[in-house]
């Protein structure tokens, strides 16, 4: 006897499920192996991004300098290249006036450390969602 309907579906089901799953841990291998390009390209596009929005966005960017004590994207340079002067957020509360001297520095190392700090949490995540997805198939 030859397999019914439902069989061969469960079968099809199965197929594409584990078809997902290679294709996710794919994506997560090639992630792994193009972080530093990943990173790059990241640096780059804040860095651009930064210039071009500064100006319009200010509060934005000064709420992102308060909460991770940074200035600019790089240092406090990124900031005095578009305007004349540093805001307060780009130094520390004690500083009475902020200078380049004084200020804190960069976000990009601030923002780079602050995902890595959670990165562990993602990946767990991840997987966890891939083992579920797996459990799932063979229930």
């Amino acid at each position: 006897m030859g397999l019914g309907c439902g069989a061969k579906l469960a079968k099809i089901y199965a197929i594409l499920v584990l078809l997902i799953l290679i294709a996710q841990l794919a994506g997560i291998a090639l992630i792994a192996a193009f972080k530093s390009q990943v990173e790059g390209t990241f640096k780059t596009n804040l860095e651009q991004e930064f210039q071009k929005e500064y100006k319009q966005n200010q509060t934005e960017f000064r709420a992102l300098f308060k909460k991770f004590e940074c200035c600019g994207i790089n240092g406090p340079q990124d900031v005095l290249n578009v305007t004349a002067t540093l805001p307060k957020e780009c130094c520390p509360e004690s500083a009475q006036t902020c200078t380049s001297v004084n200020a804190n520095g960069g976000c990009y190392t601030k923002l780079e450390s602050y995902i890595n700090r959670y990165a562990a949490a993602f990946i767990g995540v991840g997987v966890g969602i891939l083992i579920f997805q797996d459990l799932h198939c063979t229930t």
